[in-house]
């Protein structure tokens, strides 16, 4: 794939993300612009400090009001307007003692919204991620939003997906993963791995039992665990190293494991990639591409060689990455003379091009 083509496809994703993105929070903008909203919030403060008031005694809230609270919170708007008074109390140390109440009027509701459109679903799923609805030892929730996921759109993925991810919890994110895989559900990339680095537990710990699906999973979900672990900076270089090594590694991964040790360094790698890159054998170009921009934090006397020789590839990305490397390598000038007083005009083009635009 020409990477001009996958520019094309990371706009396309960015503009399907804003969609995403601006469709719920069109939906809770809409609902906040009216007085009715803002009448319901306030209502749903004052019945927070009133139940706040009887958890503190030790008293049962009243099981009318119990039936009340979860047929209002039926209507989406009323259910909305929720979510936004108790997101003023959320961070308050009351809104601990708050939360088991709170879980069950979830848990009851869960039964109705699994009925609903997805967007509703979607809707309600944020709102648990959001408001950290939770009860300790208790994932009756977490099940009844996984059963959500019967034929979801990716509205639904998302938020269920960003649900766990904000509560932090990792078995019950694995296992919509594994829903999802198994039901050849697949999912933006990008989404997944930037939804990840918000993980409110161990992320370092979610890693690595998320590599372990690496032989499981779909090559979408492959990635985003790979550019997870690339953003967070954790070390899997051996790990790392010893997948390059299966000869029937997907292109795909290959290409993000290897952008990893371009940022982590390596130097066990430094043979693989060159052995790679000076190969006369029909290696991917986009692999190429990456190997030649991952050599520049590798410095050896054949790294300059090799870079020098990636400079006179017919491919411009090929030879803008070499050269690109070539110079992050502070050579010798008898290196660049060589290039520059040569008869290889690609090598020649490049390096003067680089060295122009580095004197701007």
């Amino acid at each position: 794939m020409d990477f001009k083509v996958e520019y094309v496809l990371y706009l396309y994703s960015f503009i399907s993300i804003a969609l995403i993105f601006y469709n719920i929070k069109y939906i809770f903008s809409k609902n906040r612009e009216n007085e009715v909203h803002k009448f319901l919030v306030n209502k749903y403060i004052k019945e927070y400090d009133n139940d706040i008031i009887l958890l503190k005694r030790r008293e049962n809230i009243d099981r009318k009001y119990y039936k009340k609270i979860v047929k209002e919170l039926k209507n989406i708007n009323n259910l909305l307007a929720f979510h936004d008074a108790i997101m003023l109390k959320k961070e308050t140390e009351d809104f601990k003692i708050y939360k088991d109440f709170i879980y069950d009027v979830f848990l009851d509701l869960s039964i109705f919204y699994n009925k609903k459109s997805d967007m509703e679903k979607a809707l309600f799923a944020y709102i648990i991620g959001e408001l950290n609805i939770e009860k300790e030892n208790n994932r009756k929730l977490d099940t009844k939003i996984i059963n959500f996921l019967e034929k979801p759109s990716v509205y639904l993925v998302e938020n269920t997906l960003k649900a766990f991810i904000r509560l932090g919890h990792k078995d019950s994110l694995i296992k919509t993963l594994n829903i999802l895989n198994f039901k050849k559900i697949s999912h933006n990339e990008k989404l997944i791995s930037d939804g990840l680095l918000e993980y409110k537990g161990d992320k370092l710990e979610l890693a690595k039992e998320l590599w372990e699906y690496r032989n499981q999973w779909m090559i979408p979900y492959v990635k985003s665990i790979i550019k997870f672990i690339r953003v967070i900076g954790s070390d899997f270089k051996e790990e790392f190293y010893q997948a390059l090594k299966n000869e029937n590694l997907h292109i795909e991964i290959k290409i993000d494991l290897i952008r990893y040790f371009g940022k982590v360094k390596y130097n066990k790698i430094l043979d693989y990639l060159l052995d790679l890159f000076e190969t006369k054998k029909n290696v991917d170009s986009n692999l190429l591409i990456v190997i030649a921009t991952t050599l520049g934090n590798y410095p050896s006397e054949r790294t300059v060689e090799a870079l020098k020789k990636g400079m006179t590839n017919s491919n411009w990305y090929i030879r803008n990455n070499s050269c690109v490397s070539f110079l992050a390598l502070n050579p010798l000038k008898e290196n660049i003379d060589e290039i520059l007083n040569g008869n290889d005009k690609y090598a020649r083009d490049i390096l003067i091009y680089q060295l122009e635009k580095g004197d701007k």
